[in-house]
């Protein structure tokens, strides 16, 4: 009764909870909507209609449909003189008069047409085209009648189509736009076959809110050089929204129940910028958002800033109308044509989507500062995409606008976005489905980003963006297994890469592959020393070097963006890496291989981060950590430097470096690996060791461990990720001799190539370890009562073996009190040694003592505690 009792106070709780969540998000909903003087549009689906109870202006809605799709029918039959003479009510004279001098010089044709155009505009009055059936009555023209009057099919159609003629310029784009977006391109550029585009799985990356993005100024909102983790980090926790609440979709995802899902749902009069990395998958995925709207019968419009010329000025009518027409079929529509259709979008905005491409490429400046004018003028890109961004152009659409995050920084308030979401990486789910699909050689998807993982932390990382996935899985199917033999590093696997990358049809250089990274590299490594991820011309000149010799590495910004209160896209051409990490690749691989001594320890200090006493117990902190990736890479050239054939310094000069390194780890791990500091800082002990997975050196290694000899480590270690447990695994084996204080949490250990076991083995190596703590979650990570007793020779103070919330602690204390009495004590390295087993429970959060054992050297097992 009493377990009953509680489990429907917890239901009740539950229920109330939600309720509060969900008012809390109808308030947060009406805040923004309001902020954002949103009216509540919500697009329209099509409705059931009787075709008896249409309004006069629906129903010339609905002639005007039935006229556009038997144009070529009606217009060469219909007596256009005649029927203005009849329609004096409903027409006003300039009209009629206008209509038939069309007819008289052009044709009857052309006069219907004229009159169709007019009625678009708004221009005759409602209720015209009850009068137009009325005036083909009194012509007797009841056989072209019966073919204008809408019946109910026609109305169905009309609701159908959202009212656009199939012979339109909408429905031409629609059906382009349909197969475009429906195309998506290789790593290299090339384009895909419909059928393996429509073949690849539908994944999506993460789509997480930057609430207050501009006044927050989160990460990736500059040029300045920054960890990506960093950036990755910011949006960890942030509310997220699916790809149904962009396309307005009636299905939804609980999952994504919050305010800004719920917003986009109500208010299709949105403008939504997404941002995100070069690979992230921006261009994919709006292409899929567009592809999607025009299988639902939703109008739907893509543009792609690189495309759009800052000389050529254009209407917005022509801009969306002519313009891909031109681009993809090469077909001029006439002035016309575009008016007809450009009146259907400013009366259906609310059915309508524009989404723009790329701002980071675009040619053209945006002006912070939109300009007054009418929206049939002919500007200049820059003023047309301001006055779309401010809404003051077809402000009832939804927009969506995709760049790199540097280019939006400086973006004024009237042109703002009402939400910004960053493009995460892909969930792992969702990585795992995309890499089966592009190996069709088959492997274990898990396995294999299991063992990337240990092999490659940061490759593992890229992975999970789009992009360096197919990079990834392309080296994969052509190298196959041998890809673990070849690549023993993350430097190699970038080696790997970039010579994918170089040597596609996309490279044009004319000068070696060797040579351009050399130079590229020279300018890779001055930016990244200040800190900037952006470069121009100008820095290419400086290097012998064109943007043609390196445009496989880099992508174009061909207006810099500054701070300038009448423009957020100010400035002279920029370029910037593919990917940061190439960048930080290239960045190293120069410093290595051709920075003198002096320069080559400057930048040593930079890599290695200052450690400085903080907090009122003088613990040890670790300064900002701007360049672990450098320091990651560094070690991957080191452990490569035997297998480089064409060097440009001489080996002493290399053997200086490598002395130069050591020496600059081993100080830092001598400062950071102590008693003051474990604690503060193990999240870069963690890096560190997981650095250290990439040297393949033997003879460094051995050098480190002995530079290191007579060091006592202090290490905690708390870390769930499969790279940091492959590091502390390593490190222990490889560079460890004396261990004074090592507390391990094995949460989420257990399950991957036997690592309890395998962590147990590794405490074999080291010579001395004073205090273990070593904490269990899950019977999996439970290790073997032989595992613990194997490793009591290198104890000496104290063994802690803590159970978190288990019920197999008793049984594993009686195995391992039987194995305790077997053990030599003899082996021990000191006179007395502590072992003691505890359980832990959240419930009452208290630690219990299960099994306390005192050995002493030569002998007996003295049981002190036994309470299981």
């Amino acid at each position: 009764m009493e377990n009953s009792s509680s489990n429907q106070q917890q239901r009740e709780r539950r229920r109330e909870e939600q309720r509060d969540e969900e008012e809390r998000v109808e308030r947060r909903v009406k805040e923004m909507e309001e902020k954002w003087n949103l009216a509540k549009s919500k697009l329209d689906q099509p409705q059931d209609r009787i075709i008896s109870e249409l309004s006069m202006q629906q129903h010339d809605d609905v002639i005007i449909f039935k006229l556009a799709n038997d144009e070529k029918k009606i217009c060469a039959n219909l007596p256009i003189v005649d029927i203005m003479d009849l329609m004096t009510s409903y027409i006003e004279q300039s009209i009629r008069d206008e209509v038939k001098e069309v007819a008289k010089h052009t044709g009857n044709y052309a006069g219907v047409k004229k009159m169709i155009t007019t009625a678009v505009n708004k221009n005759l009055k409602s209720g015209w085209s009850h009068e137009l059936l009325r005036s083909m009555e009194t012509l007797e023209l009841q056989e072209l009648k019966n073919i204008i009057q809408p019946n109910q099919t026609d109305l169905d159609d009309f609701n159908d189509r959202y009212g656009i003629p199939r012979n339109s310029l909408l429905h031409r784009i629609s059906r382009e736009l349909t197969r475009f977006c429906g195309i998506l391109l290789t790593p290299m550029g090339k384009s895909e076959s419909a059928e393996e585009s429509g073949n690849i799985p539908q994944v999506h990356p993460q789509m997480a809110v930057s609430e207050e993005h501009f006044a927050r100024n989160t990460a990736f909102t500059s040029d300045k050089y920054r960890l990506l983790e960093e950036g990755r980090q910011a949006y960890k926790k942030a509310k997220q929204i699916s790809f149904n609440a962009v396309t307005e979709s009636k299905v939804q995802s609980p999952k994504f129940s919050n305010e800004y899902a719920r917003l986009l749902q109500n208010n299709h009069a949105m403008f939504l910028m997404m941002i995100g990395p070069a690979g992230s998958g921006k261009t994919t995925l709006t292409k899929r958002i567009v592809k999607k709207c025009l299988e639902e019968k939703k109008m739907a419009f893509f543009i792609s800033f690189h495309r759009i010329g800052k000389d050529y000025r254009w209407s917005l009518k022509n801009l969306l109308l002519k313009f891909p027409l031109i681009l993809h079929q090469q077909y001029h529509p006439t002035d016309d044509q575009v008016q007809y259709d450009f009146q259907w979008i400013l009366r259906n905005q609310e059915k309508c989507f524009i989404v723009l491409d790329g701002l980071d490429q675009s040619e053209f400046q945006i002006s912070n500062d939109p300009i007054e004018a009418d929206i049939n003028d002919e500007l200049f890109p820059s003023q047309l995409v301001s006055l779309l961004l401010s809404r003051r152009f077809l402000g009832g659409v939804r927009l969506i606008l995709t760049s790199r995050p540097h280019s939006i920084v400086q973006f004024a308030p009237v042109i703002q976005p009402n939400v910004v979401v960053f493009l995460n990486d892909l969930t792992k789910e969702d990585t795992e489905s995309l890499m089966r699909h592009y190996l069709p050689r088959g492997g274990d998807v898990e396995t294999i980003l299991k063992r990337l993982a240990m092999k490659s932390p940061r490759i593992h990382t890229m992975v999970h963006t789009p992009l360096f996935l197919r990079i990834f899985a392309m080296l994969y199917n052509v190298k196959g297994e041998k890809i673990w033999k070849i690549v023993q590093t993350t430097a190699s696997l970038f080696y790997e890469i970039i010579g994918w990358h170089q040597h596609s049809a996309h490279h044009g250089s004319e000068v070696d592959v060797e040579e351009v990274n050399m130079k590229l590299g020279k300018m890779a490594f001055m930016k990244t020393m200040e800190q900037s991820v952006v470069f121009n011309n100008d820095d290419l000149q400086q290097v012998g070097l064109t943007a043609n010799d390196v445009q496989d590495l880099v992508f174009a910004v061909l207006e810099n963006f500054t701070k300038h209160k009448n423009s957020s896209l100010v400035g002279s051409t920029l370029l910037y890496f593919m990917h940061q990490s190439i960048q930080e690749f290239l960045s190293v691989t120069f410093a290595f291989e051709c920075l003198d001594l002096a320069n080559f320890k400057e930048f040593l200090g930079k890599i290695f981060p200052q450690l400085s006493i903080g907090g009122g117990e003088g613990y040890l902190n670790v300064g900002e950590d701007n360049f672990n990736i450098l320091r990651m890479f560094l070690i991957g050239c080191i452990s490569e430097l035997e297998q480089q054939q064409q060097r440009t310094i001489e080996t002493d000069e290399i053997l200086a470096k490598k002395h130069l390194f050591i020496q600059s780890f081993c100080g830092h791990l001598r400062q950071l690996f102590v008693r003051k500091a474990y604690a503060v800082a193990r999240d870069h002990q963690y890096q560190l060791m997981s650095d250290l997975l990439d040297l393949q050196d033997g003879n460094i290694t051995d050098e480190i461990r002995n530079n290191l000899k007579s060091h006592h480590f202090w290490i905690m270690f708390y870390s769930d990720k499969v790279a940091d447990r492959e590091g502390l695994i390593h490190f222990l084996q490889q560079f460890t001799t004396n261990i004074a204080y090592l507390r391990v949490s094995l949460n989420g250990w257990g399950h991957y190539d036997d690592d309890v076991k395998r962590f147990f083995r590794s405490l074999q190596r080291p010579s001395k370890i004073g205090e273990l703590i070593i904490a269990m979650y899950k019977s999996s990570s439970i290790p073997s009562v032989d595992d613990v007793i194997s490793i009591l020779p290198q104890l000496t103070i104290s063994l802690m073996l803590r159970f978190v919330d288990l019920d197999v602690e008793r049984e594993f204390c009686e195995k391992l009190k039987e194995g305790i009495k077997m053990f030599d004590t003899t082996k021990l390295q000191t006179q007395e040694l502590n072992v003691r087993v505890q359980e832990y429970r959240s419930k009452d959060k208290t630690f219990h003592l299960l099994l306390h054992v005192v050995l002493s050297r030569g002998e007996a097992a003295r049981i002190i505690e036994s309470k299981f």
